[in-house]
């Protein structure tokens, strides 16, 4: 598991374990769970930037499942609900992905709102849109581009978590760097320090490239 949530400050990855809730499993102890705010924001997180349609089934898409399950058990408040999300970044890729048809011709979230509206699609307010920061992330969740996530986690944040998912990318922590490059020694974790600021270049190179080529085929924003 991750040591910490991109889209948190270092405070707010201590509060997010101080909200957690303790749960019973099996015989371990000590054991937590994210609370049901902060499991919805951080699954939104990752099916918003990160999947979008990679884990599409027969029954539908895997994350929309956990979301819905997350509405309906804890009865979340969509005022809070959009407070979170937008106070992380999150709220517009949220609102674009909810909004995205899949292949079966329905939309991610039931096209049919239910009592309260909760599960409204707000497709409309992406059709057609002159928005250019909209198209681009229409665009992006639209087509499978390598690297595309973490170009997203980037763009979302907010100017001062901006600068700190960038020092974190380029100077990350030694056990990450182990961890990532599978790497055995002192040595060969700072060669990798080095390495690595040509290698976030080369993965950047890579994704510009992708993105011009899928924008030329396409020729726009669609």
């Amino acid at each position: 598991m991750c040591c910490d949530l991109w889209y948190l400050d270092s405070k707010e990855n201590i509060q997010l374990w101080h909200n957690a809730i303790p749960v019973n499993i099996d015989s371990l102890s000590n054991a937590y769970i994210l609370s049901p705010i902060d499991m919805f924001v951080h699954i939104s997180a990752h099916c918003a930037v990160h999947h979008c349609e990679k884990y599409m089934d027969s029954a539908g898409n895997k994350w929309e499942r956990d979301l819905k399950l997350i509405l309906e058990k804890y009865k979340l408040s969509p005022d809070t609900i959009k407070k979170e999300l937008k106070k992380n970044g999150l709220l517009k890729p949220y609102e674009i992905y909810m909004s995205r048809p899949v292949k079966t011709g329905r939309y991610i979230f039931d096209n049919r709102p239910s009592e309260d509206g909760r599960y409204k699609n707000v497709a409309s307010q992406f059709i057609g849109t002159n928005c250019v920061r909209d198209k681009f992330y229409y665009f992006l969740l639209k087509h499978q581009i390598p690297n595309r996530g973490h170009i997203l986690r980037f763009i979302i944040l907010p100017l001062n978590k901006k600068l700190l998912y960038l020092y974190k990318t380029i100077f990350p922590a030694n056990d990450f760097i182990k961890n990532r490059y599978n790497l055995k020694n002192s040595r060969q974790i700072l060669t990798y320090r080095f390495l690595r600021i040509v290698l976030l270049l080369k993965s950047l190179m890579n994704f510009s490239n992708n993105f011009i080529n899928h924008l030329v085929f396409h020729h726009n924003f669609t």
